[in-house]
């Protein structure tokens, strides 16, 4: 969804309009999105949380079993009530500004459906400042970033205790067997034999409850696929 992006300035988009689509289509091929630490909790009850080696630490909505595709769309339509931050922020995204503590530049998909130049809410006053609507969707990407920010940090310690292991996933869909590689879940075996301070330092951290929430969420791939069985 994101491959095109650009700084939002008002030399280039003084003119255009925010006017949300009524489809989600733009995230049909969208199969794994990153999940802020807030997340966890209701996102559990909907989709398989998973973490993937490729992005050590940060914990995953599972989408779809094939990338390209979209379980959670239907003509449109997202199939379950919680829908990732991720998605809910596009077409905006930010990015850090280098060598600026906690500061960020507003970014946006050019070429997204939501944008045109006759109807919807303006991105800047007639000053040349944010709108009051764009400074709303800045403070919610920063947030969610933030929120990624926060979930890597919480769970980069199990990783590097090697409480988070490789996955193996052996699932048939459409009566088709497929095989996901690069999964990671935390070792249940392994969060049973970990040092009494460490257990100790993620209960006051408040991890253990995210720990449960994600494995609680594997059951959720029953939505995607039904295990294959060995």
């Amino acid at each position: 969804m994101f491959d095109t992006i650009e700084v939002l300035t008002v030399e280039k988009h003084e003119n255009i309009r925010f006017l949300p689509p009524n489809t989600y289509e733009f995230a049909k091929e969208v199969h794994i999105v990153p999940l802020g630490v807030s997340e966890l909790l209701p996102a559990s009850k909907f989709y398989p949380i998973v973490f993937i080696d490729k992005a050590p630490g940060y914990p995953h909505a599972l989408l779809s079993l094939v990338p390209g595709t979209n379980a959670y769309l239907k003509e449109g339509k997202w199939r379950v009530p919680y829908i990732p931050a991720y998605i809910r922020q596009y077409p905006f995204t930010i990015r850090k500004i280098q060598g600026e503590e906690d500061k960020f530049t507003l970014c946006l998909v050019p070429d997204a459906p939501h944008f045109n130049k006759e109807q919807g809410e303006p991105l800047f006053k007639a000053d040349g400042s944010l709108s009051d609507f764009t400074e709303k969707i800045k403070d919610f990407c920063v947030r969610f970033f933030q929120d990624l920010t926060r979930a890597k940090n919480l769970f980069t310690s199990l990783k590097e205790k090697e409480i988070i292991s490789p996955w193996k996933v052996n699932l048939k869909a459409k009566e088709k067997s497929i095989s996901l590689d690069g999964l990671e879940i935390v070792s249940e075996d392994k969060l049973k034999k970990a040092k009494a301070e460490d257990l100790k330092a993620w209960v006051e951290r408040g991890v253990m409850p995210l720990i449960y929430a994600h494995l609680f969420s594997l059951n959720n791939m029953n939505f995607l696929g039904r295990p294959i069985k060995k």
